[in-house]
């Protein structure tokens, strides 16, 4: 089994959250990243995990650090939560040349979270928290999130979802959905979640975007 870096360390074993009054709805363990993120030239940045991932038993509740984070690694080496099926949309078409997969786009592709640990309130997840609790728990985990962009070095980073998007750029607004912007050293693009799906046409618009950036 892997020997863990002091970061991944860090976040496993983060308990921020855990001691703030909103304690008791941190649920579950932190989760560095779904699948394994390194070497990969495209990294996406979702919002947050789901409480599903561990009571579907999708990801390993072990109290050892080492072996959630092999678990984590191995997401994507059997079945995995409908979530990122969704996702692989983007990066079929135009987008699997550029990132020249073979069998499957998380060959090439990383998934981290902005905030690492699953949450959920008696009605629900992450949109049922209170806006002072979703401020609270981003400031507790970003400077996981640089550490984490810094270390792995993508070539392009793609922010899913609106949270994700104003994370990155502040000013984010509906205008600046599927485009892309400089954060740092990388081009970052903003691909907010709609209900229902994307259009095919976007869904190639954003191939087209990873294809010219990458």
């Amino acid at each position: 089994m892997t020997e863990l870096t002091e970061s991944e360390k860090r976040v496993h074993s983060c308990t921020r959250c855990k001691n703030e009054d909103f304690g008791h709805l941190i649920k579950y363990y932190p989760v560095y990243s779904f699948g394994d993120p390194r070497n990969r030239p495209l990294l996406v940045v979702g919002l947050n995990p789901s409480t599903r991932e561990y009571e579907e038993n999708y990801l390993s509740n072990d109290e050892d650090p080492a072996k959630r984070h092999e678990s984590q690694l191995n997401y994507f080496n059997r079945e995995y939560y409908g979530f990122f099926k969704t996702l692989e949309k983007f990066f079929k078409g135009r987008a699997k040349e550029a990132l020249r997969w073979v069998d499957s786009p998380w060959e090439k592709v990383g998934f981290i979270d902005l905030t690492k640990c699953p949450t959920r309130t008696p009605t629900g997840q992450w949109s049922t928290l209170k806006p002072s609790q979703k401020r609270r728990i981003i400031e507790n985990c970003e400077s996981f999130l640089v550490k984490q962009i810094e270390y792995l070095e993508p070539k392009m980073v793609m922010a899913y979802g609106a949270d994700a998007c104003r994370w990155f750029y502040p000013i984010y607004s509906s205008d600046d959905a599927f485009t892309v912007i400089k954060y740092r050293d990388w081009n970052v693009i903003l691909v907010p979640q709609t209900q229902g799906g994307h259009s095919i046409q976007v869904i190639q618009n954003i191939q087209e975007l990873i294809m010219k950036y990458l």
